[in-house]
């Protein structure tokens, strides 16, 4: 038998394998059910083009069967269901089955049942491809498909047109089903209550490269509404025109455990409530609605949508939310947060807010409240409008935001053009890095700080912004407020009446190593006001120069106010004016025409180029070491520049310590160093423990390429003088207690390394126990190609450990 088999193999003769089995409707069998009722495992029910009603052709059940049912296409294959309240009929009753059903190129209509309209499925994982769902209506849950049971379904290239339930206008899960979408459209879908296109009750669902158009639901989730620990991912989806009567004009979710997760996906023009006037009340989430959930959104877009309450684009309550890439751009709340309005946590990363506008109160881009916290790195805020707060308004709230931009934001009908935060003292912002550049409003051209609230501004700038009709041209803290700022710059900002860079109206300012120059004010104050009986403001380390008003650079009416080595110079009109029983009090500081105090002088600064803007000192400044380093507060520690805030004798009087050039040879050399990523330009500069110093010398001239390169240093206590080499002009070091640093292939002092294209460059992690050093850095190249035809020398560099 073998050998007859084996003979049979060699002459090609083995048997072929089963054809597919085709079960052709009408042409072998009458009914489509009759077809799959007659069909074999992996067969295909073959449908031909036309119209299938009545008995046989709806209330299909494949039995379980592993077949294929497959119409001509969804446009000339119909299922007509002819389903009424009277007469409920759907296409399909799926209940048992693996993955091997597939359904496909089929136009289902006209289907009605009190769940699941056109289909149902209950645990089965059928493959449904290609199909058109029109006009199919539920009594209750999935105009147009139900899900249950335990298996997933998948719908690839399908359609869903007009169809509607009670929820889930098209498609409804629930219990522990799932289901795949990839690449369908919803188009026109509505529900009475959730869900104009999806409703996931505790389930999971993928939705890949789909279309959600023009979806309404009566409540919540114009086209997806998901509850109950549901977990949906929506990856490169087109939201469009969706609508809610409720919250969430195309995705709502709620509840503990529901997870919302959307990537490279699109939201244009859904809204949340039948209209979008100006409040009070009203929906919320033009396009998301979320509550009690986790969510995560990645490189979305969010344009045009609107909501009657809060949050123009998204809506965020007691949950947990993190946005990354996302764009938000001409979106509208009819009460707060233009764009996003926000009752539970949020991190955005590199997202950009444009044009979006809340019409009734604050938070032109985002309202932020009810003691929540938003964290912001990165993204620029710009060309908002509110009534207040145009950029992000704070009302109870708290929020960390890091090298973020606000431009051109406006109130113009009330205060604060880019920032507004008030609520007591459980409002907090902290600002590290942010610009913010030509915001304005009626009052308050920048940054408010009232009853009661706190912002904290770590290297900002504020320049250009505008009050249009009174108070403060930059920032202001009132009624309790809080604003402490650290080297910040405030420059030619503007007010037409009052006060042009900072006012404090019973409230409470601390200006630490800042600029404030080129402000003016129409009114009372070039630079700085402080009114009322309990405002204060301190003056710490700051340069105050060529502000402009009718009245002073600096102006105390009631309250204290209080300088210590700061510079009050070439101001129009008078430098301090106190009055109504306001006080002030200076100490080593440089004002111009004099004032009494300790220390205080009557001196040119001498400044590097003020006509270029540049108001560092100069080398012959007469104010280098000539403050009270015992004033300078421990938080102080460095200045406007990011230089040590205190080098030589005594700290510097200004917002500046004057840093000394450090030249070598005029060869095109060039030895560059960061601390942490930042200060390259910066001759000396702190590396605190635990920081990364990276060092990078190298040749600007192909020539010098071909030098032998190396790197020495000097490492001394702080204080210590460092006497150059006589004889070798351009080098910044002692060279017999120079350091071999850097350089060489093998471990130092051997081997030796040329600069090539590259350069040479090295990275160290700072060790402690370093404090109290001083280390002076300088390229060496040698070789013939050096002007001198030995050696060269670059700048010099010192790190202050």
């Amino acid at each position: 038998m073998r050998l007859v088999l084996s003979l049979a193999l060699c002459l090609g003769l083995a048997p072929r394998a089963h054809a597919q089995a085709f079960f052709d409707v009408p042409a072998a069998y009458p009914t489509i059910q009759a077809a799959i009722d007659a069909a074999t495992s992996a067969g295909v029910v073959r449908i031909a083009p036309g119209t299938y009603t009545g008995f046989g052709n709806v209330d299909l059940d494949p039995r379980g069967k592993a077949i294929t049912i497959r119409g001509d296409s969804a446009q000339t294959t119909v299922i007509d269901c002819q389903g009424s309240a009277a007469t409920p009929h759907r296409a399909f009753r799926i209940l048992a089955g693996g993955t091997a059903l597939v359904i496909e190129r089929l136009r289902i209509e006209n289907g009605y049942e009190a769940e699941g309209g056109a289909m149902e499925i209950r645990n089965a994982r059928p493959t449904i491809r290609e199909c058109l769902f029109r006009a199919c209506e539920a009594a209750q849950l999935g105009g147009a498909v139900v899900l249950g049971g335990v298996a997933p379904a998948r719908f690839i290239d399908c359609r869903f047109e007009s169809c509607r339930a009670y929820a889930g206008g098209a498609l409804h899960t629930r219990s522990t089903a799932a289901a795949n979408l990839s690449n369908c459209d919803f188009l026109g879908g509505s529900a009475a209550w959730r869900g104009g296109a999806l409703f996931l009750d505790a389930v999971p669902l993928v939705a890949s490269a789909c279309t959600f158009d023009s979806n309404r639901a009566v409540d919540l989730g114009g086209a997806i509404e998901a509850i109950g620990g549901a977990f949906l991912r929506v990856q490169g989806c087109n939201f469009v025109a969706n609508g809610s009567d409720g919250s969430g004009g195309a995705i709502g979710a709620e509840s503990q455990g529901t997870v919302v997760d959307v990537e490279t996906s699109s939201f244009a023009q859904s809204f949340a409530g039948p209209s979008v006037t100006q409040g009070p009340g009203g929906p919320n989430g033009g396009a998301i609605a979320l509550r009690d959930c986790m969510s995560e959104l990645r490189d979305c877009q969010l344009v045009g949508n609107r909501c009657r309450g809060e949050g123009g684009a998204i809506y965020f309550a007691f949950g947990n939310t993190r946005m990354e890439r996302c764009r938000f751009e001409q979106n509208t709340a009819g009460e707060y947060g233009g764009a996003i309005g926000m009752d539970g946590d949020v991190t955005l990363i590199d997202c950009n807010l444009f044009e979006n506008q809340a019409l009734g109160f604050q938070g032109g881009g985002i309202s932020a409240q009810g003691g929540r916290t938003l964290t912001m790195q990165g993204g620029t805020i710009a060309r908002n409008v509110a009534r207040g707060g145009a950029g992000i308004v704070f009302w109870g709230a708290q929020g960390t935001l890091l090298n973020v931009r606000f431009e051109d934001n406006s109130a113009p009908s009330g205060r604060s053009g880019a920032i507004e935060a008030f609520g007591g003292p459980g409002t907090t912002v902290a600002l590290v890095g942010c610009a913010f550049e030509r915001n304005s409003a009626a009052s308050i051209g920048a940054l408010f700080a009232d009853g009661g609230a706190r912002v904290d501004a770590t290297e900002c700038s504020f320049v250009e912004n505008v009050a249009l009709q009174s108070d403060t041209g930059a920032c202001e803290a009132s009624f309790g407020g809080v604003l402490r700022m650290s080297r910040c710059e405030l420059r030619d900002n503007l007010a037409a009446s009052w006060f042009g860079a900072v006012r404090v109206h019973e409230g409470t300012a601390e200006l630490e190593g800042c600029l404030l120059v080129g402000n003016a004010a129409a009114g009372e104050s070039g630079a700085v006001g402080v009114s009322g009986s309990t405002g204060s403001v301190l003056l710490e380390s700051c340069t105050i120069a060529d502000n402009f008003s009718n009245g002073a650079a600096i102006r105390c009416e009631q309250g204290t106010l209080t300088l210590e080595n700061s510079i009050v110079w070439n101001n129009f009109r008078s430098g301090l004016v106190a009055q109504n029983g306001g006080v002030i009090t200076s100490t080593y500081s440089d004002i111009q025409g004099g004032f009494p105090g300790l220390g205080n002088r009557n001196q040119n600064p001498l400044f590097a180029n003020a006509a270029a803007g540049d108001y560092r000192l100069s080398a012959l400044s007469p104010l280098r070491d000539a403050g009270s380093s015992a004033l300078v507060p421990a938080t102080l520690t460095v200045d406007l520049d990011g230089s040590p805030r205190i080098l030589g004798l005594a700290v510097d009087i200004g917002a500046d310590e004057y840093l000394a050039p450090l030249p070598g040879t005029l060869d095109p050399l060039r030895l560059v160093t960061r601390v942490n990523g930042t200060g390259a330009e910066l001759t000396t500069k702190s590396a605190p423990a635990g920081s990364t110093l990276a060092l990078h010398f190298e040749a600007l001239s192909t020539p010098l390429q071909s030098a032998v390169g190396l790197v020495l240093g000097n490492a001394v206590p702080v204080a210590a003088p460092i006497f150059p080499t006589p004889g070798l002009p351009g080098l910044q070091l002692d060279l017999a207690s120079a350091l071999f640093f850097v350089g060489g292939t093998a471990p130092p002092p051997f081997g030796v390394e040329y600069l090539g294209p590259n350069g040479i460059a090295r990275s160290y992690l700072v060790p402690p126990g370093l404090g109290g050093l001083r280390l002076r850095l300088q390229g060496v190249a040698l070789g013939p190609m050096t002007q001198s035809g030995f050696l060269a020398f670059s700048d010099a560099q010192e790190l202050i450990f």
